[in-house]
């Protein structure tokens, strides 16, 4: 069955038609909103969050058994060592 305009909703991929315009957006308007948002986190909070970033790494490859990282497949033990990267550099 058909949607609006006679396409298919089913598999109809809205990046093949739009997908050129993610990085025009991504540059003007989605960098500026987070730089602004990182400049305001106040740096007492830095550790936290990076903390639950990576956590939630963990959690991602665990359950489904790597993360993709720019074309690269990582494992949990991956962002395990990250982990203690990050605590041994906050600890300073």
């Amino acid at each position: 069955m058909y949607g609006i305009l006679g396409v298919n909703p089913s598999s109809y991929n809205i990046w093949k038609e739009l997908g050129f315009l993610a990085e025009p957006t991504i540059q003007v308007m989605i960098a500026p909103m987070v730089t602004k948002f990182l400049g305001s986190v106040p740096d007492n909070q830095i550790k936290e969050i990076a903390e639950k970033y990576v956590d939630a790494f963990i959690a991602h490859a665990e359950e489904k058994g790597s993360v993709n990282v720019f074309g690269i497949e990582l494992g949990a033990n991956a962002f395990e060592g990250l982990k203690d990267i990050l605590a041994s550099k906050f600890k300073k």
